[in-house]
């Protein structure tokens, strides 16, 4: 498994496992992410802003905090 911050962009991807720091995967989680989620990194924002991602039909952006807490198969 590896984070969706090693993730190319524009494929849909499958979320694997959420872990990391509590508050952050409580956040996450609450937000929709979670064990078999698809989502799609869309892109990242100028000077290593945050991650763009697409989870059903809402368009979000994390932190590479947050995205780092995303594993990917």
């Amino acid at each position: 498994m590896k984070p969706l911050t090693q993730a190319p962009f524009e494929e849909t991807l499958i979320i694997a496992s959420v872990s990391g720091d509590p508050l952050l995967t409580r956040r996450l989680r609450e937000m929709g992410f979670h064990h078999g989620c698809e989502v799609r990194i869309l892109g990242r924002a100028p000077f290593n802003g945050p991650f763009v991602v697409q989870l059903h039909d809402s368009v979000l952006a994390l932190r590479l905090a947050e995205a780092e807490c995303l594993l990917i198969n």
